[in-house]
């Protein structure tokens, strides 16, 4: 399919096509799509580049084996300096540095949240991820994200931006996926109380009506241990003491979620950073397919909608 419309965009003609004086003779095309038989594309269009002829010989071949592969099409030489590099937005880079100031439990959390968004309210992120993801399969490695934020003209050093890759790396296998990418960057801030429950309850995946350890094992699975798992839960914001030990009721899950938001404000400005922005202007960040991360099914599904004018 991809050779196909590349064929066609490329010459302005379909690759596979007989006409007759009645029109289109669809058992001869259809003869000529089972053999893989078209013309060559530069005798459709002679002024073509010899890579652009390369690339659509490449993909336009019958037996899958021989074609090129999705990641094979997308690095292939054709496409070399056709996509320049471009920077992060601001918005982006506040809200990565943000996530330095979550917790894991915050950031465990957050994933949820990612998980359950719709796509349309998440373009905007896919394309800002899409700067960061230099060679399209789908994560970040720390190269990528170093050259990202420096052609974006952020000024850290090496061991600051490990620091900054390492908060976003959820499940700590080395590269930032998606869903972790979502995570630190969306703000929570903004739901309400409808959609903090419909997370709760999400969290809360035997309806005990608490988050407890249990719970965030089923969410988390082996990325981390038991004991990480219990020191997340007594890793709660300073000024919140728990009801019950390791038992998070839906008010503190609300204050440890909002927490974050003030701890990074606070995070900028003590860092003397001229982007830090003022807590109410930490932005919305939403947009591209929800989140894959590390959710299991819950008992309840709920969509979370977001007005984006308010």
């Amino acid at each position: 399919s991809l050779g196909v419309i590349s064929y066609m965009i490329l010459t302005g003609k379909p690759p596979f096509l007989v006409m007759d004086s009645g029109g289109v003779d669809f058992k001869k095309t259809v003869q000529l799509i089972r053999k893989g038989e078209f013309k060559r594309p530069e005798e459709e269009k002679p002024d073509l580049s010899l890579d652009a002829v390369a690339f659509l010989m490449e993909v336009l071949v019958l037996d899958p084996t021989k074609r090129l592969t999705a990641a094979e099409a997308q690095s292939h030489k054709f496409f070399e300096g056709l996509e320049e590099a471009l920077p992060l937005s601001p918005d982006t880079i506040n809200s990565l540095k943000r996530s330095t100031s979550q917790s894991r439990l915050q950031n465990t959390f957050f994933q949820v949240f990612a998980a359950m968004l719709m796509p349309e309210q998440v373009k905007t992120m896919r394309d800002e991820f899409s700067k960061l993801d230099e060679h399209h399969n789908g994560e970040i490695s720390f190269e990528e994200f170093k050259h990202a934020l420096e052609r974006s003209g952020v000024e850290m050093d090496e061991p600051a931006v490990k620091d900054l890759f390492k908060s976003i790396d959820f499940d700590r296998q080395g590269v930032i996926h998606w869903n972790e990418f979502l995570a630190a960057t969306l703000d929570v801030s903004s739901f309400d109380d409808e959609e903090m429950q419909a997370v709760f309850d999400r969290l809360d995946t035997d309806g005990s009506g608490y988050i407890s350890f249990d719970n965030l094992k089923s969410l988390v699975g082996d990325d981390f241990s038991d004991d990480e798992l219990h020191a997340m839960l007594n890793d709660v914001d300073p000024d919140l003491t728990l009801k019950q030990n390791e038992q998070i009721q839906f008010d503190e899950f609300v204050t440890i979620v909002n927490s974050v938001r003030n701890a990074a404000a606070r995070k900028l400005s003590s860092d003397g950073d001229d982007g830090a922005l003022a807590t109410e202007d930490v932005p919305l960040m939403f947009d591209g397919e929800a989140g894959e991360g590390p959710v299991t099914p819950a008992k309840k599904r709920t969509s979370i909608k977001i007005n984006f004018e308010e």
